[in-house]
């Protein structure tokens, strides 16, 4: 059975520094640290990748919902300009009319 493992022999086998074992309990105890340390490790950096991974994705997702709202007010825009021009056109047309 592997005993509990101190906090400094997990901060030591993050850091590279593992003693040399003085039996097979005690390289079962480094085994279990080792891979104890790389289990957390990774489950903690996959944790804080996916919470990045559904922020970015979040972010993406209202951009892109910025976006399509400023392209319905550009086709809004547009088309109020083009009937704008027209209406120009049609009252230029009119006093050229009058004024002949």
């Amino acid at each position: 059975m592997v005993k509990e493992i101190s906090a400094s022999a997990r901060q030591n086998a993050r850091n590279g520094k593992v003693r040399k074992p003085h039996s097979m309990n005690s390289l079962m105890q480094q085994i279990h640290v080792f891979s104890t340390v790389t289990y957390n490790d990774l489950a903690k950096r996959l944790d804080e990748e996916t919470n990045l991974c559904t922020r970015y994705h979040n972010r993406v997702s209202e951009y892109k919902e910025k976006c399509r709202v400023l392209e319905e007010d550009k086709n809004n825009l547009t088309a109020k300009l083009a009937a704008a021009i027209a209406l120009s056109e049609l009252y230029r047309s009119m006093l050229h009319d009058l004024a002949s």
